[in-house]
This record gives structure tokens, C-alpha cells and sequence, in this order.
């Protein structure tokens, strides 16, 4: 419950930076979505449906994608690493995407 909780913040605070850059934010529900309907749409849902892509609402070209990146299951650590990364860098490729956020737990492993 309280992973559930931070993530929602941070999520949540993210979409207002955003919004206050002027970026449009991917649907009007994610503005405004409270804690128990954030849980029913994203518990138990994978990193990718976390993702955030949006769009520069006075430049359609500036891209920026904001991922919630977590180790896999048979990871040792808790901390991301570099596989995670270079998958985050194959998406934003294939998205044209040149700005990304990359929101994490614990520090990055070292390589």
C-alpha cells in the first residue's frame, strides 16, 4: 500500500511539471485521478503501462517519455540496471524520442 502511495505521488507530481512545461499530458483521467482509481488501473500492471509519452502542445516535434523502470523478478538487487537502461534507449528510439525521465527506487548499478 505505501509503494502504491509513492508511486502515485511521484506520478502525479510528474504530470504537473509536465503540464506546467507545457506538455501535453496523455489523457484528461491522469490529471485528476485520485489514489483508488490509480490502484485499479495500475495495480498489479507491469512497467510499461506506467510509462508516460507526451508531446510539447506549441512544438508537436518535442517528445519526451518518462519511464518507472523496476529490476526483474530474478534480479538480486533492487536496483535498476544496465539492461533496463539500454531497453529504455530502444524505446525512445523507436518513439523518436530524444528527452526522457527515468524515475527509479534506489540508485542506478554502478555500470
Amino acid at each position: 500500500r505505501e509503494q502504491t502511495w509513492e508511486l502515485f505521488s511521484v506520478r502525479k507530481t510528474i504530470l504537473e511539471m509536465l503540464k506546467d512545461r507545457g506538455y501535453n499530458l496523455p489523457t484528461d483521467d491522469d490529471e485528476n485521478i485520485t489514489v483508488s482509481d490509480f490502484r485499479r488501473r495500475f495495480h498489479g500492471k507491469g512497467d510499461k503501462e506506467l510509462t508516460i509519452f507526451v508531446e510539447k502542445s506549441t512544438d508537436f516535434e518535442q517528445k519526451m517519455m518518462i519511464f518507472f523502470p523496476s529490476p526483474p523478478p530474478e534480479a538480486t538487487t533492487r536496483r535498476v540496471g544496465a539492461d533496463q537502461v539500454k531497453l529504455i534507449h530502444t524505446q525512445m528510439n523507436a518513439e523518436s524520442v530524444l528527452r526522457g525521465i527515468v524515475i527509479v527506487e534506489r540508485p542506478l548499478m554502478g555500470h
